[in-house]
């Protein structure tokens, strides 16, 4: 094939990611205003967020995993992947 030839498979294999996302959100927010009544929203404003809730679950968590990965011996690859990541 010569350079800068067009391929249908190499079209569609590009440009096909944006498009089933495209797709997928009109589809899901067709759900939510059709279905499940609720107003449109291109978004969810930032003031609904909620960052607090079940944060002493999420900590305690995130110290048994500090707490296990530390017990655990460390091949010198292993820490140099963690330094470097």
């Amino acid at each position: 094939m010569l350079p800068g030839a067009f391929r249908g498979p190499d079209f569609i294999f590009t440009y096909g990611a944006g498009l089933i996302f495209v797709a997928l959100y009109i589809v899901f927010k067709g759900y939510e205003v059709i279905v499940k009544k609720q107003p449109f929203r291109w978004c969810v404003p930032a003031k609904e967020i909620d960052l607090h809730s079940d944060l002493e679950y999420v900590e305690a968590l995130t110290a048994a995993s500090d707490a296990q990965r530390a017990s655990h011996k460390r091949s010198a690859g292993k820490k140099l992947s963690d330094f470097i990541f």
